[in-house]
């Protein structure tokens, strides 16, 4: 507490002045631990924080947002790192909120290679303007173990998992195969009494976070989020197979490998709708780099789809936009709007037909069994990475 406060002095975070007739907001100290990947206590900290929640949207402020980053953006700079056998470091700016408010332009030096000499004198020339706290070698962000190998990198959320099986109480559970049964019914049902909102609700949102290292759960877990408004006990007893999947793979993860080339390759599918989804149907697509993941989605279309084609042309639709994306992610070129056809005639998209066995983007738009469901997992490139968490395997 001590630290925090001398840090909002030091940055002149407030002015002290007389009272007035305005709305004052309170304020009040938030307290968390910090856990290292293993579970551990890494530090104690301690935030200062305003009682927004007694503003007034119109009246004591105006616009809000929070900067967030695309999964596929950090997944494509790790593939790049390793594409390019880069060192990855990470650092953390102590007190970031604080800066909220500077605007003066800050220029530097853009390191160049693989060259640890650069990255120091990168991180000496930040920190004279920023407090940081260099973590060393990238090992753990956004909740997520990085573990490297002289092959790749292992990314983990092992001690998430663990935890939410915790708090479920599913630490004893009897593991399955998949986490939705091949003729799993996912879909609304009316003779099923309700199930408990609150507990749904919080669960279902644990396990979407968790996808960001678990392509193999998108399309379960985008179905069972489409029944937050009112659950039923039928979909919890989905959500409780949704654990019993991962108690018996804890320690799966997702695996980029070095040195693979730079070229980008995508698999569109969809799912004609049926009676029971409103005739909507399901788009799923997975694009790689190299081959590494970088980016997959499992969603709903949002209009009904008059034939299998037009399903399947709106999934395209979804996939190029995401494949342009990336493409011109790194020069900052922003696309609002695009005709696939235009794409494709003039060369900068292939589009062939993959056979149904081949078809990786199956495993995001309808329930599998074992079989097809562990194959497909494979070229997902989620793995069982026990023996890398464990420290044995460094090939």
């Amino acid at each position: 507490m001590g630290d925090e406060y001398h840090a909002l002095i030091k940055n002149d975070t407030w002015e002290l002045v007389p009272r007035t007739d305005k709305k004052t907001i309170g304020c009040k100290w938030v307290f968390r631990v910090k856990r290292k990947p293993d579970g551990s206590v890494d530090r104690y900290k301690a935030r200062l924080v305003a009682k927004g929640y007694l503003q007034e949207h119109g009246r004591d402020y105006f616009d809000m947002f929070s900067p967030v980053t695309k999964p596929a953006t950090i997944r494509i700079i790790l593939s790049l790192a390793l594409c390019h056998n880069w060192p990855l470091r990470q650092l953390d700016v102590n007190n970031a909120f604080l800066h909220g408010t500077m605007h003066e332009k800050v220029y530097i030096v853009q390191p160049l290679g693989n060259n640890t000499k650069y990255l120091d004198y990168f991180f000496a020339r930040l920190g004279h303007t920023f407090s940081i706290k260099d973590l060393g070698m990238l090992h753990h962000f956004l909740g997520v173990e990085v573990v490297s190998t002289s092959s790749g990198i292992f990314l983990s959320k092992a001690q998430y998992i663990a935890d939410i099986l915790q708090q479920t109480k599913m630490g004893d559970a009897k593991p399955v195969h998949t986490p939705a049964g091949p003729k799993a019914d996912l879909h609304e049902d009316a003779n099923s009494s309700p199930s408990d909102s609150m507990v749904y609700r919080r669960v279902v949102g644990l396990l979407q976070y968790l996808s960001i290292t678990r392509p193999d759960l998108s399309f379960t877990v985008n179905r069972l989020a489409q029944f937050m408004h009112s659950p039923t006990e039928h979909q919890w007893q989905a959500v409780k197979r949704v654990l019993w999947y991962l108690k018996g793979t804890t320690f799966h993860g997702l695996f980029l490998r070095r040195g693979t080339p730079l070229v980008l390759t995508a698999y569109s599918d969809s799912d004609w709708g049926g009676v029971h989804d409103g005739g909507k149907s399901t788009t799923g697509y997975v694009i790689y780099l190299g081959c590494n993941i970088i980016s997959w989605r499992s969603v709903r279309q949002k209009s009904v789809a008059r034939s299998s084609t037009e399903a399947e042309y709106r999934a395209l639709v979804n996939t190029a936009a995401e494949v342009i994306w990336i493409q011109n992610l790194l020069v900052d070129l922003a696309l609002d709007y695009f005709f696939v056809r235009d794409y494709v005639a003039d060369g900068t998209l292939h589009v062939l037909h993959i056979r149904t066995k081949d078809q990786i983007a199956n495993v995001l738009t309808k329930p599998l069994g074992r079989t097809l469901f562990r194959y497909f997992r494979s070229k997902l490139g989620v793995f069982d990475g026990s023996s890398i968490l464990r420290g044995r395997d460094k090939a």
